[in-house]
């Protein structure tokens, strides 16, 4: 997978973390927004904080995707708006994770594991969140 670099907004990059350093970065995620990239353009990224997140990644396909969950973690009904510095979403029920999932999540993508079955990936448009590395 080559070199992964941590990077949250407004903050200094942070080259190969491990899962403390991820778990510790993505902890200070505060309505704002974090990803984790290879050399290859993949990358996981979430937004908003600091407890609930959206959670998007892109494939090496070039193809950009939004996580969602069977089991809603939030009992937010659907069209509730997360609002992040990049401005807000209107997210689905199932479309919250906690942090304690999108630690997994990261931490799997850092590993090059698969992802937790919990996850579910689906294929979006480009601009449903701006990347930011």
């Amino acid at each position: 997978m080559g070199r992964i670099i941590f990077q949250r907004e407004n903050c200094k990059p942070v080259v190969a973390p491990g899962e403390r350093k991820l778990a510790l970065e993505l902890s200070r995620t505060r309505m704002s927004f974090a990803s984790l990239a290879n050399d290859a353009g993949e990358y996981v990224q979430v937004a908003g904080g600091p407890g609930l997140f959206l959670l998007e990644r892109r494939g090496a396909d070039g193809a950009h995707y939004r996580a969602s969950q069977d089991t809603p973690v939030v009992s937010h009904p659907d069209g509730t708006k997360m609002a992040f510095s990049g401005g807000s979403m209107t997210m689905a029920q199932r479309d919250w994770f906690l942090l304690r999932q999108v630690t997994e999540v990261f931490v799997a993508f850092a590993e090059s594991r698969g992802w937790p079955s919990y996850v579910h990936w689906n294929q979006v448009q480009l601009h449903a969140l701006a990347r930011t590395v």
